[in-house]
């Protein structure tokens, strides 16, 4: 009676039992039981014959599969800064049986269960990944995260020019940065919402600006210090005057004080009967209007003051009136002399 083998459980039927086997498989595998345990991957075959030797069953060959083996790929970005955390590691395992658990070390008690590590500090980094059946970990490359050596420390100087007129824009801030990893980048700040990114400024109003410099890389920042561009004061007048006592008289004047702007100043006089003058303060003036334009010595924008106005009293009047003094036939006359009023007799012709 034939014997019939079913692959998958080894177990044989007909013929005359109890049966024998004979395995064969790789690397020279062979067994005489009926069940194997143990097995790694590869094709066995059974050859069965029972009890009473008759023609023998061979069995088809059976193949144990295993997963491929556990594999890892991994790219790295390195830190760009000296003591900075901008480097990553990423891997993609492969092989054993998805998914995967991954127990990394690091520098400084550095551990982590992701797949893909990112903030990194310089040092070294490895990682050990385990499949979901649990087989033999696979043990990492040592992965070294490395960044630059230390650069010289970010300075800063700088020098200023400040405005020379009252609402000028001549200021002008020049700075020089070394150390940290050139090229570098610029960002300043300043009034009524002032912005540049030049390195150098130029054409400033008055007020306070403040630059930011950042290296290569954005490693190193350096807040520059507040630069004040300061500009003079407005330009400004005060004045007194002493009129004329006399009708027709010359004994006015004008005395005048200048501020603000930068001395020393210059000073045009105008005045009646084409008056001219370039003193500052003015004497033997007649009656009539007077006005000076003063300039600073940066000849800023010139300070026109206001018209001073010299007056005189009116001119002395006399006139002649009757006075109940006198009696016909003469004719008196009333004057004023010196504050007083007198009186002069006209003595009449009679033959007139």
């Amino acid at each position: 009676m034939e014997a019939v083998l079913e692959a998958s459980q080894s177990l044989p039927s007909g013929g005359t039992a109890p049966y024998t086997y004979a395995w064969t498989g790789p690397n020279g595998f062979t067994s005489t039981t009926e069940d194997l345990q143990n097995l790694l991957a590869g094709t066995y075959q059974v050859t069965v014959t029972d009890a009473n030797l008759c023609t023998a069953l061979v069995g088809p060959q059976i193949t144990i599969t295993q997963p491929t083996q556990l594999a890892l790929t991994n790219s790295q970005v390195n830190n760009v800064c000296f003591q900075g955390n901008t480097g990553s590691i990423s891997i993609t395992a492969s092989g054993g049986t998805a998914p995967y658990t991954y127990a990394w070390t690091g520098p400084n008690g550095f551990t982590s269960t992701n797949e893909d590590l990112q903030n990194l500090v310089a040092g070294t980094y490895q990682v050990t990944i385990t499949d979901a059946n649990s087989c033999a970990p696979l043990v990492g490359p040592q992965i070294t995260i490395t960044e630059p050596v230390q650069p010289p420390q970010l300075v800063l100087t700088q020098s200023q020019v400040n405005n020379v007129c009252f609402g000028g824009n001549t200021g002008s801030i020049s700075i020089t940065a070394s150390g940290g990893t050139a090229p570098y980048t610029y960002t300043w700040t300043g009034p009524n919402g002032f912005t540049s990114t030049n390195e150098d400024l130029s054409a400033l109003a008055s007020g306070t600006y403040q630059v930011t410099v950042r290296d290569a890389n954005a490693c190193t920042t350096l807040v520059g210090p507040q630069i004040t561009i300061t500009q003079p004061t407005q330009l400004a007048l005060t004045q007194s005057q002493v009129n004329n006592v006399c009708f027709g008289g010359n004994s006015g004047s004008i005395s005048i004080t200048a501020s603000g702007g930068t001395a020393p100043y210059t000073y045009a006089w105008t005045g009646p009967n084409g008056f001219t003058s370039t003193t500052e303060d003015l004497q033997n003036l007649v009656a009539g209007t007077y006005q000076v334009t003063i300039t600073d010595t940066n000849s800023c924008a010139a300070l026109v003051g206001p018209q001073i106005t010299i007056t005189q009293p009116t001119q002395l009047a006399t006139y002649e009136q009757p006075s109940k003094q006198c009696l016909l036939p003469r004719e008196c006359r009333k004057y004023l002399y010196h504050g007083i009023w007198r009186y002069s007799t006209l003595y009449l012709r009679l033959d007139s």
